[in-house]
């Protein structure tokens, strides 16, 4: 048996060796409290992983994380144990020095902005996104939103880029409003600082090849905006 909501394991009335069950329950325990991970980058379960080692699994997991991107890895004992986010966790991410929180289906840099007393507020926001890329240009599911300040797009390159000898970095209107030119190699990366610049419709991120086609690569893409909310009274 375990727990609904943390699966933290139950003794049994008659089972044997409680000391067990009851010692697993305080080590998740233990890795779930003020949690915090090494990063969210690691994809391969490393080779000498020493106990308290905690990762969130990266991208294209490889190995025994393979299919488990996103989820949390905490080394306990001689084992990974496996934790399943849920919406609402938040994170401390030692290597990107930010706390982060898990919308349900991604992990998200935590909001920070300012408040007034009249319900008015500036709220700043990250959102990450990996784009495998393809063709000659692809898009982002990711939007900025509506009447928001944009202020970049920032980027790297987490697999390299095959087909194309660069990338511009844009908006679908204009190609290389983030970046033109940009580096194919693996940890290319590029701020792309344009703003604040108003944007007054939903609008994608894309990526565009130059001279061909993309045949393959990643990137990840970080986009930074801003949404004013006016008094509510």
């Amino acid at each position: 048996m375990a727990t609904t909501i943390n699966s933290l394991p139950l003794m049994e009335s008659a089972q044997s060796q409680k000391y067990l069950t009851f010692n697993s329950a305080i080590s998740y325990l233990d890795a779930l409290v003020n949690p915090t991970v090494f990063n969210r980058t690691t994809a391969t379960p490393p080779a000498s992983p020493t106990v308290g080692d905690r990762y969130i699994i990266g991208p294209a997991p490889t190995g025994a994380w393979t299919g488990l991107a996103d989820k949390i890895a905490v080394y306990i004992g001689t084992n990974w144990v496996i934790f399943t986010p849920s919406e609402g966790w938040n994170v401390y991410d030692q290597g990107a020095n930010e706390e982060i929180t898990f919308t349900g289906s991604l992990w998200l840099t935590k909001v920070r902005g300012s408040n007034a007393v009249n319900g008015s507020s500036h709220i700043f926001f990250t959102t990450e996104e990996l784009i495998i890329l393809s063709g000659a240009s692809t898009s982002s599911s990711f939007s900025f939103p509506n009447q928001c300040l944009i202020y970049g797009v920032s980027l790297r390159v987490i697999t390299a880029i095959t087909g194309a000898s660069s990338f511009d970095c844009g908006d679908g209107s204009d190609v290389d409003r983030f970046g033109a030119s940009l580096g194919i190699t693996l940890g290319s990366e590029n701020q792309g600082v344009i703003g604040p610049s108003g944007n007054y419709s939903s609008t994608n991120v894309v990526l565009t090849a130059n001279a061909s086609n993309f045949t393959g690569g990643s990137v990840r893409i970080a986009a930074h905006y801003s949404i004013l909310s006016p008094p509510s009274s």
